[in-house]
This record gives C-alpha cells, sequence and structure tokens, in this order.
C-alpha cells in the first residue's frame, strides 16, 4: 500500500460512484439508504463518511455532495463540521484503506 501522501501528490481525483462504493462496503448502506430522510446515528455516520472522502479524494464541492445525498449544500457543510465519534473512526480508518486499494486498483502502483 502507499501512503496517502503518494496518492494525494501523484495520482487523479476519484468519481462520486467511487467514493458511494466503499461507504456501501465499509458501512453496508447503499445510495438509496443514505439518501433517505432516516437520522439514526449510523446513517448519519455513514453521510458524513461520504462527505469527508468526497472532500478529500474528489474534485466536487458541496452542492454535488448533496444533490447526491438528497440534502441541499449546507446539509453536506454542517455533515464536514460535525464532530467525529468513536465508531465513526473505526470506520474512517476501514475506509482509508478501502480508498487505498481503489487508487492502486484505478491509477496502478
Amino acid at each position: 500500500m502507499r501512503s496517502p501522501k503518494f496518492w494525494k501528490d501523484y495520482c487523479r481525483e476519484l468519481e462520486i460512484f467511487d467514493i458511494i462504493n466503499v461507504v456501501t462496503k465499509v458501512t453496508g448502506y447503499t445510495l438509496g439508504q443514505l439518501r433517505s430522510h432516516a437520522r439514526n446515528k449510523e446513517k448519519v455516520d455513514a453521510r458524513q463518511l461520504f462527505v469527508l472522502l468526497c472532500l478529500e479524494n474528489t474534485p466536487y464541492g458541496f452542492v454535488q455532495m448533496g444533490i447526491t445525498l438528497n440534502r441541499d449544500h449546507s446539509s453536506a457543510m454542517n455533515l464536514s463540521k460535525r464532530e467525529r465519534s468513536d465508531a465513526f473512526e473505526k470506520i474512517w480508518e476501514e475506509a482509508a484503506k478501502e480508498i487505498d486499494k481503489v487508487k492502486e486498483k484505478e491509477f496502478g502502483a
């Protein structure tokens, strides 16, 4: 595996659907479930994961993230500023490993 600095320095950005696939793999929630208006903690954590991964790995802004999640841009902004729980940190680490795998597969070693 390459370091996160390697990917930021040398690789192109991912598409939003790559991020959705990673979030689905890590959390088990599909795009349809993320777009629902349910506000249970696990789904909110999954939405927050989506927004933070998009900020780090895609060229898309809050407007596009909000459209993808069936919300407006201010909801995506609030998710990016939301405090991270211990449970979130665990899925964040797992998602970072999955992003690394996706980038290595897509862009090569």
